[in-house]
């Protein structure tokens, strides 16, 4: 059964073949799109991470227009304010210019230095999230690289393919009239038969008519 069935249907093996290639494919791509998707859609947050970079002082003006002083600063402050107030007072220079102008100095750099480390945490953050961006859409590129080779092996296999289907009928009926079956058919009634190597015509013609 299994010799007839190649003969009436050559080009089934290379369909079963076609279709288990396609599925595996299929499976390949449907487990690479989510990094692909993920790539591509890191890309726009990565884009606009580099205009940010290459625009640094519109960057940090946005994030500074956000500042408020935190507590830790507030409380630094008065804690100054009040030890300079305390120290002029018991040198007789309350109210003196010089000791208000310590004063003001000693506060200021402390509300400049709690400006500075919350702009460095945002820029901290800023690149943390910039760089998990960027390893995101160099998987999703990879991804895609990956989906694109797969797709071209595809294309070569299932061409491959689809020649053995196109093909099969032909070099099937090629083998029948060259004798290499001529054994697989019965012979005449007399032993001999009355067609080429002792075979039966009737059985040719039966077996031609149902490969064509």
């Amino acid at each position: 059964m299994g010799l007839l069935s190649s003969i009436l249907h050559p080009s089934r093996p290379y369909r079963k073949a076609a279709e288990q290639s396609q599925m595996y494919y299929d499976q390949a791509q449907s487990n690479l799109a989510p990094y692909q998707q993920q790539g591509q859609a890191a890309y726009g947050d990565l884009q606009g991470a580099m205009q940010n970079m290459l625009n640094p002082e519109q960057m940090y003006g946005d994030w500074a227009q956000g500042y408020e002083k935190s507590p830790y600063a507030q409380m630094l402050q008065q804690e100054a304010m009040d030890q300079g107030l305390g120290a002029a007072s018991s040198m007789g220079l309350m109210g003196s210019s010089a000791a208000l102008n310590a004063l003001q100095r000693g506060t200021s750099m402390i509300g400049q230095q709690d400006r500075d480390n919350y702009l460095n945490k945002l820029l901290n953050m800023y690149t943390n999230g910039a760089s998990t961006a960027q390893n995101i859409y160099s998987q999703g590129a990879s991804a895609s690289g990956q989906m694109g080779q797969n797709a071209m092996n595809q294309g070569n296999t299932m061409a491959e393919l689809t020649y053995g289907i196109e093909q099969a009928p032909a070099q099937m009926m090629g083998r029948i009239l060259g004798g290499g079956l001529m054994s697989a058919f019965p012979t005449g009634s007399d032993g001999q038969g009355s067609g080429p190597n002792g075979m039966d015509l009737a059985a040719l013609g039966k077996l031609l008519a149902g490969v064509i």
